[in-house]
Formats: structure tokens, C-alpha cells, sequence
């Protein structure tokens, strides 16, 4: 499929991949936040968690479809052009966000392992890492909207309506 980036927009695979993502990511948090909510074992425990493993599955996939299609597809310019420093923020950013869903999803993978049931103190160890990595992402999303708003109506470029879906002019 040939890159469909133009100069003002993000290309459809692009757009449905970082919305996609985006969702699935809320929807994962308020599953996990949410199970703690009902009395262990009960239906809606295990239906929540059951889906928040079964998104991060989806998650590692999606995010390593993103970066895949990333690499072949650059990102169009952001007009006004930023200053050098807000590019290297936004790298870092980005990196930090795509490290972070890609160690959770993996490390949850790693916590459902069957031989870890064997050794609770590895698996309590990992838990703890992989809700301190949970947090984390939650402040980095907080950070990216943050950004966004901040090009929106302080820097007043485009960056939100190059990711935006439908035709915006």
C-alpha cells in the first residue's frame, strides 16, 4: 500500500492505528481499575481482567504493526515547523510511549506464564513493575494530550488536525 501521507495529513492506516490504540489502551486501564471493584473470582472480576489480558495481547500486536507502518510511512511536517527542541521532545515522547506499551504487554504476557505460578516472589516482583509501568503510561498519555492542546490553541499549528480522521480544512 503506498504511502499516503501528504503534507497536511496522516495516511488512514496511520489514523486507524493510533485511534485504535488509543482505545484499546482506555479500555484496558478502566478493565484493570474497574476488576478490583467486584469480589475476587466473581463473573465481572474475571470477565474485566480476562479482557484486559486479551487487549494487551491485541496491544503488542497493534504496536508493533504501528511502528512497522511508521517506519515505511514518515510523519508529514508539522506546519508551523516546530523548534528543534520540541522535535527531539516529541521523539523522546514517542519513544518512551511505544517502550512502555510494548514492555507491559509484554511483561503481562510473562506474568501468565504457568511456571511463574511456581515462584511467587518473581511473580509479585513483576506485577509491581508491570502496575508501575501501567502508571506510567497513564502519565505519558496525560503528558501527549497535553502536548496536543498545547499546539492546538497555544503554538496554534496543525498536529491535531493532521491526526484527526475525516477532512478537515
Amino acid at each position: 500500500m503506498p504511502n499516503e501521507n501528504n503534507i497536511n495529513r496522516f495516511d488512514p492506516v496511520s489514523l486507524f492505528l493510533h485511534w485504535g490504540l488509543a482505545l484499546m489502551v482506555i479500555v484496558s486501564i478502566a478493565c484493570i481499575e474497574l476488576h478490583d471493584v467486584y469480589m475476587k473470582d466473581s463473573y465481572w472480576y474475571n470477565t474485566l481482567k480476562a479482557t484486559h489480558e486479551q487487549l494487551g495481547f491485541l496491544l503488542l500486536f497493534l504496536t508493533l504493526l504501528k511502528l512497522g507502518w511508521r517506519l515505511g510511512n514518515p510523519v508529514p511536517p508539522i506546519t508551523p515547523t516546530p523548534q528543534p527542541w520540541e522535535l527531539a521532545a516529541r521523539k523522546v515522547a514517542h519513544a518512551a510511549i511505544y517502550a512502555t506499551l510494548l514492555t507491559l504487554a509484554v511483561l503481562g504476557m510473562v506474568m501468565g506464564n504457568f511456571f511463574l505460578t511456581q515462584n511467587k516472589e518473581l511473580a509479585h516482583a513483576l506485577k509491581v513493575i508491570h502496575e508501575t509501568l501501567g502508571n506510567f503510561l497513564i502519565v505519558l498519555i496525560a503528558i501527549h494530550m497535553a502536548a496536543t492542546l498545547w499546539h492546538q490553541w497555544i503554538r496554534r499549528d496543525d498536529t491535531l488536525r493532521r491526526m484527526l480522521p475525516g477532512r478537515i480544512t
